[in-house]
């Protein structure tokens, strides 16, 4: 198929010193971060800067720039949680979540954008809380999307994301440009830098936030170091229990004794943390928000490798108010082998072998759909998860519109074939004589197939609103300043924290989030 592995310019230095741990330790500091992704990087620099002894406990590996082979397989099973193979119960949502110094902000897309403001009327309606809504937040968003170089200028639209460009204006739909946190990317790297970034270029909090908070202030950063549980005496947080793994497989353990500790391991692994530490809030664990998301391919007669270039540049806003706040964004998907081989359906070996064949002239556009009906995560008797989520039936209909205008789409831009996620393997190849009739009927087709019932592959890279923020212990997890109820010390600072789905790709949104909660937390 003409594959071509990542160039592997050269790698800038490390920016983060990363502390070894061979035997079993303690720890005394000011304040315990638990994850180095977009919330706790974003906590860990302003409260190092403001004097705070932190340490930030990362499960996942120390890899930097020097370490990113850019290959897909190893890349998958050392930077994603659960070596990429995180699912729902059912298998029916593949769940990709970062697992790695950095958090999702190394694995990610790149792309930034703000909070809708319609959305953060329904939060602080929903939560109570009016700093959503007020200067607060909308500073501490300015002040993220700048600290991050967040911009258009390096938004190149490449091959992958040119026929969503394309066919959106011939459609007449609404689309712009993606701004993106990138500062100096290397184009020839751009695509396998969804297994890290080795040139700087992805501004991850491994180059921005964590580096302020070690540069500015006292910065433990311990890598390979999961946090079994949090400790608490008398209503009061008093630390974090973990297990530190070092190159060779050994364990030890680590006490880190601090009076405050703040949460920030994504939607997933925040919930079961707090759960394993004995909390029982009656929303702990609930209203799990993933926008449920299908890819829709368009098969053309140029080459278009979608594996090359800046992951996502261009977005589509036409169909996110269906129905009130909720509707589907769509965008494209830098894609590889593997993660095509295991997304195209499989109905034969045949014809999964002549798609294959035929990927690298393939682009991928994805629906994102804004959810309502939450999930769940629990954790077993030996403190692993288990995710419970199905689509509602608002979010099926949202989901079949969204690979239905995604289809439209790649047809404008003049795709010669088009095929979905569907277990059925739907598609339509277009001949000289192909007429809108034809397209038309394919499409009220997709509308009628079924996606419940592992039906159709659904993706998620958001997980969100397991830990949610607002006034009501019985409907939420902290309170408006991120604090665990009944917990002094303890924050929450992630997605997991999120009132609701944010209907767009939520870093920033994380980021700000966290700024607000970390400006809250005193001595």
């Amino acid at each position: 198929i003409g594959y071509r592995p990542s160039p592997l310019p050269p790698p800038r230095p490390a920016a983060l010193r990363i502390r070894p741990i061979s035997t079993p330790t303690t720890f005394d500091c000011d304040v315990c971060i638990v994850g180095s992704g977009a919330g706790g990087g974003v906590v860990a620099a302003d409260l190092a800067a403001r004097g705070l002894r932190v340490f930030v406990l990362e499960a996942g590996p120390s890899d930097q720039a020097a370490d990113f082979g850019q290959r897909e397989l190893e890349g998958t099973q050392r930077l994603f949680l659960d070596a990429g193979l995180t699912a729902t119960r059912d298998l029916g949502v593949a769940i990709l979540a970062g697992g790695c110094l950095g958090g999702g902000t190394a694995v990610n897309w790149q792309t930034s954008l703000r909070t809708p403001d319609d959305v953060r009327d329904e939060w602080t309606q929903k939560s109570g809380c009016n700093w959503f809504t007020d200067e607060r937040f909308a500073r501490a968003t300015d002040f993220v999307w700048g600290r991050s170089c967040v911009s258009t200028n390096e938004s190149v639209v490449n091959a992958n994301n040119a026929p969503l460009q394309r066919g959106c204006e011939a459609l007449g739909y609404q689309w712009s440009p993606i701004a993106r946190n990138s500062h100096g990317c290397d184009t020839t790297q751009c695509g396998y830098c969804t297994f890290g970034c080795r040139v700087g270029g992805k501004q991850a909090t491994t180059v921005t936030f964590l580096a302020d908070a070690q540069r500015t202030g006292d910065t433990t950063i311990i890598a390979g170091c999961a946090a079994q549980r949090v400790t608490m005496t008398s209503g009061r947080v008093t630390g974090v229990d973990a297990t530190a793994r070092d190159a060779a497989g050994r364990e030890s353990g680590v006490i880190v004794r601090a009076p405050l500790v703040v949460v920030a391991a994504g939607g997933i692994q925040s919930p079961a943390l707090l759960l394993r530490s004995g909390l029982t809030l009656p929303a702990l664990g609930r209203n799990l928000f993933v926008h449920p998301t299908s890819a829709i391919a368009g098969v053309y007669s140029d080459r278009v490798e979608p594996w090359t270039g800046p992951p996502q540049t261009i977005v589509s806003n036409h169909f996110t108010a269906i129905s009130g706040n909720y509707g589907f964004r769509m965008e494209t998907a830098p894609t590889h082998p593997g993660l095509l081989a295991l997304a195209v359906p499989w109905t034969g070996a045949r014809d999964h072998r002549r798609l294959m064949q035929r990927c690298a002239n393939a682009s991928a556009i994805i629906a994102l759909t804004r959810d309502a009906s939450g999930g769940r995560v629990r954790v077993r008797r030996d403190g692993t998860t288990m995710i419970d989520y199905q689509p509602g039936t608002m979010e099926q209909s949202l989901v079949a519109k969204g690979i239905v205008a995604a289809a439209r789409v790649h047809f404008a831009a003049g795709a010669e074939e088009v095929l979905t996620l569907h277990t059925k393997g739907p598609s339509l190849r277009r001949t000289k004589a192909t007429t809108s009739h034809d397209i038309d009927a394919f499409c009220d087709r997709l509308l009628r197939e079924p996606l419940a019932g592992n039906r159709s592959l659904l993706f998620s890279a958001h997980q969100m609103g397991t830990c949610r923020i607002g006034r009501d212990v019985r409907a939420a997890v902290c309170d408006e300043t991120g604090q665990v109820f009944g917990v002094r010390g303890l924050y929450v600072a992630d997605a997991s924290a999120f009132p609701a789905s944010s209907g767009v790709n939520p870093m920033i949104t994380v980021m700000a989030l966290a700024k607000c909660v970390a400006e809250g937390i005193s001595r």
